[in-house]
């Protein structure tokens, strides 16, 4: 009986605790309509609001770093954005130092759990920005700093997710080789774009050569990540009084849960998505896995979050000057770059999956044998009074469904807390751009009133972005950036 009751108090605290291990994505109901309108002050109200209710937990505080760093961005506040968004590479820093040294932990527990450390396209547009919030600070020196450190993180990303799998190989548990996917991306266009600018302006025209040279083979050289020509840019005409343009649109691309099922047979399981069906199965060897095991898990996948805008055309004091070229497909990246690390994630999904699943087995029927044992020493106590015979098999009948509802709760409640622990980890930067457009212009040296006007398909004007009085100077960055997150 004192099992019993240990688990009737025991069982719902399990499954209340399982609600941290769903990503919480309410916040951003409140957030995006706030975005969609540009209202970047009532965007950050928000979610400072949310905070003081606990939106954003412990393990989320990365998420609310670079939420709070780009709106600050986007509002205009460039020193605090900064501010925020330093914080946030110390800590994808930190954390990745310590993802490292904790691999066996991740392998025993779902990644909603953990603190989120960040996606490697959000440690490396984190870098963007804070080069974007320095130039509107006229600070050209602290620009270059972050379009440097971006260009290295992807330098290392191959020695990183290396030094990740070898630690996952080393879990004494482990049944399944863990290798990242192998990824093109090792140059990424926008960051080179804006360093061959910041390097020219700043006099280092030969670092200017070697990234404008990169931006174009960055494109050229990674089909995967760009279907589109490279901007035409010469050198020789940033000598000239230039009127140069970068905006964003659209929003990141959101994860969304992928289920797979799982199937044991002898020193093997088989993986399929379940929406496709076991003849897309992948099979994996596991020495002294039994047969008969059924088990599901999800694994996160990026969706995209198509713009309304197709077209940004600039306007300087009312005349038409030319429309903005595709710089970068954001989106895409993520979605390219993503894979390295969905691949380590689906890897120890199924490992966390065969491991939790059997021991959850194992506990049931650990849980059934001992009620036996426990219902026979009740039998063996008891003592029968002939006149008492009814009423003690009254008593039997009701004890035996105690007995089977027991056994039936413990059973679900194991079921229910496996697979509630295998949900996909949803957690992402949503309120970063999904897409980055560029241009430059010829302009008299002098003072104008720009317009950046958003299109969308029909070509109507869905959005108007004003900029008054704006110096135009030859041989100087004449630089505006503009952003609408449709």
């Amino acid at each position: 009986m004192k099992g019993r009751l240990l688990n009737a108090l025991f069982l719902p605290a399990v499954l209340a605790g399982c609600a941290a291990l769903i990503t919480q994505t309410e916040i951003y109901k409140e957030i995006t309509p706030r975005i969609r309108n540009q209202n970047w002050e009532a965007a950050i109200s928000e979610i400072e609001k949310a905070r003081e209710r606990g939106a954003y937990p412990g393990k989320d505080e990365l998420l609310y770093l670079l939420d709070m760093g780009i709106l600050h961005h986007y509002a205009g506040d460039y020193a605090e954005s900064n501010d925020y968004l330093e914080i946030a590479e110390r800590s994808i820093e930190e954390l990745y130092t310590a993802s490292v040294s904790r691999a066996a932990l991740s392998m025993l527990l779902n990644d909603n759990v953990l603190e989120y450390r960040g996606e490697d396209y959000e440690d490396i547009y984190l870098n963007v920005f804070k080069a974007l919030n320095y130039l509107a600070l006229d600070q050209h020196d602290e620009a270059l700093v972050e379009i440097r450190r971006l260009n290295n993180k992807l330098q290392l990303w191959g020695d990183k997710y290396g030094k990740l799998a070898e630690s996952l190989n080393r879990f004494e548990d482990e049944h399944v080789e863990f290798k990242a996917k192998e990824v093109d991306f090792h140059n990424d266009a926008l960051g080179r774009y804006l360093g061959a600018l910041l390097y020219y302006y700043g006099g280092q025209y030969d670092d200017a050569r070697i990234d404008l040279e990169n931006y174009r083979y960055a494109i050229t050289a990674q089909p995967g990540l760009y279907s589109h020509s490279p901007i035409e840019l010469e050198l020789s005409a940033l000598d000239t009084s230039l009127l140069h343009v970068v905006a964003f649109t659209g929003v990141a691309p959101e994860k969304v849960p992928v289920e797979f099922r799982l199937h044991t047979g002898k020193n093997h399981l088989l993986v399929f998505p379940a929406h496709r069906g076991q003849s897309f199965a992948q099979r994996f060897d596991w020495e002294g896995l039994a047969e008969g095991y059924y088990f599901k898990f999800a694994v996160p996948e990026l969706r995209r979050n198509h713009s309304q805008v197709v077209a940004i055309e600039v306007y300087a004091n009312g005349q038409y000057l030319g429309a903005l070229q595709l710089l970068e497909d954001m989106s895409r990246v993520a979605e390219v770059a993503f894979q390295r690390n969905q691949s380590l994630v689906y890897l120890k999904s199924i490992t966390r999956t065969v491991l939790k699943g059997i021991a959850g087995k194992k506990a049931k029927e650990k849980f059934a044998d001992e009620e036996q044992t426990e219902d026979k020493k009740e039998e063996k106590t008891e003592k029968k009074d002939q006149k008492e015979k009814k009423k003690d098999e009254e008593s039997e009948e009701k004890k035996s469904g105690r007995g089977k509802f027991s056994k039936w709760l413990f059973s679900a409640v194991v079921d229910v807390v496996t697979e509630i622990s295998e949900q996909a980890d949803l957690r992402t930067w949503r309120t970063m751009p999904g897409t980055a457009h560029a241009g430059y212009f010829p302009l008299a040296e002098g003072t104008y009133d720009v317009s950046l006007r958003f299109l969308d398909a029909q070509r109507r004007i869905l959005w108007r972005q004003e900029f008054q009085q704006v110096k135009i100077a030859r041989a100087r960055l004449n630089f505006l950036e503009g952003v609408f997150l449709r």
